[in-house]
Parts: C-alpha cells; structure tokens; sequence
C-alpha cells in the first residue's frame, strides 16, 4: 500500500484498574470518536489522511480500529486484537505504534492520546489521588519516558504533534521528555473535565494541517459554555526546549526560594502540597536578575506556540465548595522544581529536564 501524506493515530489505554472500572474514561472515549466521525461527515471525509485508533474496553483487550468515510457516513473496521497489553512497557508500547504504522503507512504522523494524566511523575506516583498517564493503577499506567522510547524506536520515529487528553500533561518536563519524539505537544497545565478535547470543534484544526491557535481557541470557547466552565491548553514547540533548558540553568545558579516567594507563585493543580507551578510566574517571584528573568520570559513565549486558560480552574482534590481556584497569570506550561510533594520530590532529581537545568 503506497503511504499516504499524514495518518492520526489516537492511543486510548485502560484508563481504571485490573479489577474494576471504576473512573473508567471509556464512555468519554467512545463519545470523543463519535464527535471526531460527526467532524469528518462535516468536512466531507479524511482527504488523503487516515485514521486509526487504539482502544480497551477492559483492562486485559485492546482493539485496533480504522476509520474511514464511505461518501456519506464513518465505518469503523477491526483490524486487530491484543489480548493481555502491557500498557506500562515500552516493548510493547513499541510494537503497538509499528502495528500502527503498518496497518496506516504514511509521510508523517500525529498521535492522541487519551486517559487520565499526572505529567512527567512517575508511574505509582500519587500525589492523592493522580497518575502518570494511562489508569489508576501502576500496570495500566506509563512514563512519558517509555512513551518517547516508544515512538522514536517504532516504525513511527516521530510525530508531528503528541495530543494529551489528559490532565497536567503541559509541564516543562514533559516536554523536554518529548523533544525528539515529537514537534508540538498540545495538553493542559491542569486537569481535564471529563468530555475533553470538543472534537466536534476541533477535530478540522487537527487532523490535516493542524491550526494550534484555532485548537486552544475553540477549546476555550467550549468550556466557557460548558457547565463546568473551566480548562486551560497549549501548545508547545518541543524543537524550542533545548534553548530553554539552557536558559534556566542560568537562572538556576541566581533563584531564592522562600515559603514566601513561592507561596505567591500561580499554583496550576488543587494538591495539598504543589506539584505544579506556572513556569513563567515561578520565574520572576524567586529571580531577582531582571535580564536573565526577561530572558527566560521571551523563551517561554517562543515555545508556546498558542495557549488559552479560563478565570478559574477546577480541581476535584480541593475541598472547597466548587473546586475551584482564580487563575491570575498562566504561561502555559508548568514547571515542578520547587515541589516539595511526596511524590514528586525525589522523583525530580531523575528527570531529563533537571539533570540539564542544575549545575
């Protein structure tokens, strides 16, 4: 089969336990490919793209689907069946993508990926009740690590965009994590209400010629008319990361970090002790050198390529009335050095994106 220009492939995992489905997304799912069939229908079909998607109804099957249009309506075919996935192993994660690449061969890739999200931690991380990406349990969850080792040894090698349906996935860290598996990662700073992305809206931004302002733009008009009227997303360059890594390890040798200075950062989640932190705003509370403050800010904004937040932003870990807390600044991307959760950190000190910003 000749490749044709660009195939989507979206990754939707078990997203609860081995044992129970219990804060299951698969509903959301199957209502998220209804919404992108009803988008492809309004555009009139795929137009030389494909495709495909992954997804497990239960934690021990996974099916592999195409999508296509058939003049006037979507069909879903079953190209194949895994039984027992290894969602946590890059191994397996790896021949998953080269199935993929296989079954849609093609000139270049992007890749969505939905579930539930707790950025760059590591799997069984628990800052309460989060996680890395994937379920809720360790064995149904993965590194955005293993994820990058997956794409870049598949068939695929890389994409033009990485899609988080997820929440936390917009930190520094992840996409330092990313930068040669992927161009852009579109994801949110904070958590996800459960319809995610508004594929009806989105999905003619994403899947061709992707519009990454129009994406966060529509995003954003979604959730301000939805009942739970919060959400915030991104897009990041991750080929722009390396110049920020470099810049912030300048700024790293000069920061003060007090209770106070870092009680007046923007916290971008609802945990009782921070994980993270708008980077920019991190940035100029706890740097008094101006220039080298002004040039990380510059930076920032070279790397996110498009970003929208709401006034305020829900999170279910907060125990006030609505769950929700005023946004006053947001950069777009999270970063979590100053935390001093649990569960993030010793973890921290292992990540790409700290092993280059500290001397």
């Amino acid at each position: 089969m000749e490749p044709v220009g660009h195939a989507t492939l979206i990754y939707m995992p078990w997203s609860a336990s081995e044992s129970s489905s219990t804060g299951s997304l698969y509903e959301s799912f199957l209502r998220n490919i209804a919404d992108i069939e009803t988008a492809i229908v309004a555009e009139g079909g795929l137009h030389g793209t494909r495709l495909l998607v992954s997804i497990s109804k239960s934690y021990n099957n996974m099916s592999l689907l195409e999508i296509t249009f058939d003049g006037t309506r979507c069909r879903r075919d079953t190209l194949k069946r895994y039984a027992n996935p290894q969602y946590s192993d890059a191994s397996w994660l790896t021949s998953l993508f080269s199935d993929m690449a296989a079954a849609a061969p093609a000139e270049s890739y992007s890749m969505i990926i939905g579930a539930h999200g707790s950025g760059w931690l590591p799997v069984g991380a628990r800052p309460e009740r989060s996680r890395a990406f994937g379920g809720r349990t360790a064995s149904a969850q993965a590194s955005v690590e293993t994820l990058a080792r997956a794409i870049t040894e598949s068939a695929l090698r890389h994409t033009d965009f990485v899609c988080f349906d997820d929440c936390y996935m917009s930190n520094v860290e992840t996409a330092y994590a990313l930068r040669h598996a992927t161009h852009y990662l579109i994801a949110s700073t904070s958590e996800v209400m459960d319809p995610g992305l508004p594929y009806a809206s989105a999905w003619k931004h994403l899947y061709s010629e992707p519009d990454f302002e129009a994406v966060c733009r529509v995003f954003n008009e979604y959730y301000r008319q939805f009942w739970l009227p919060y959400g915030t997303l991104t897009t990041v360059d991750c080929t722009r990361i390396e110049a920020l890594a470099t810049l912030m390890r300048d700024v790293n040798d000069e920061i003060e970090v007090g209770d106070e200075r870092l009680s007046q950062v923007q916290k971008l989640d609802g945990f009782a002790k921070t994980v993270f932190y708008d980077m920019a705003h991190y940035v100029e509370s706890v740097c008094d050198n101006e220039a080298k403050v002004s040039a990380l800010r510059s930076a920032i904004a070279n790397a996110v390529v498009a970003t929208s937040c709401t006034p305020r932003l829900y999170s279910v870990y907060l125990t006030s009335l609505d769950h929700t807390y005023p946004v006053t600044t947001s950069c777009g991307l999270t970063i979590s050095d100053p935390t001093g959760n649990s569960a993030a950190f010793e973890a921290k000190y292992g990540t790409e994106w700290w092993v280059a910003t500290h001397r």
